[in-house]
């Protein structure tokens, strides 16, 4: 069962793709058909995705050495507290993720209350590797699926937040 959702996600992300691509950039005469994938596709803007964090330490390695993103701005909003935004800032739809570190936190944050970030990367087995080497756990390989020409990874950050890794292939 949980297979098949995954595998609806996956059919249901490559539509919302293709819907918004084609909505937002009319195909140029060289392209493939409207709204399909290809490296110039512009996708669906994620704005902002917070995460509460325990150790800012470990999960900004894990942001920036296993998914490759820098950090875009930090500041306190209140004393014992720090966020940290963190994104690509060279994307023509930057997004960030925003580490949310409270001093006093000691206890362990409940992992998947929030849901899932979903990420569109280049090469899914490279940074599921990169993810493991800074930190990180790869919680399903990278796969193809049957619902979508996607290949598919699940990976979690240091407090166990669980990511998607998609590659359009």
């Amino acid at each position: 069962m949980r297979s098949i959702c995954r595998s609806l996600t996956a059919l249901s992300l490559v539509l919302l793709i293709q819907g918004s691509s084609a909505a937002q950039t009319p195909p140029a005469p060289s392209r493939p058909a409207a709204g399909a994938p290809s490296g110039n596709t512009r996708t669906g803007r994620l704005l902002l995705t917070r995460l509460n964090v325990r150790d800012l330490d470990a999960s900004l390695r894990f942001f920036s050495e296993g998914l490759g993103l820098k950090e875009v701005s930090r500041f306190s909003p209140s004393k014992g507290t720090a966020e940290v935004s963190l994104g690509d800032p060279a994307h023509p739809l930057p997004s960030t993720i925003m580490l949310v570190h409270r001093e006093s936190r000691t206890a362990p944050y409940s992992p998947g209350e929030w849901g899932t970030v979903v990420m569109e990367v280049r090469d899914v087995k490279l940074t599921a590797d990169a993810v493991a080497r800074a930190g990180g756990k790869v919680i399903r390989a990278p796969a193809g699926s049957a619902a979508a020409p996607v290949i598919v990874a699940f990976v979690a950050d240091p407090d166990g937040h669980e990511f998607e890794l998609v590659q359009f292939k």
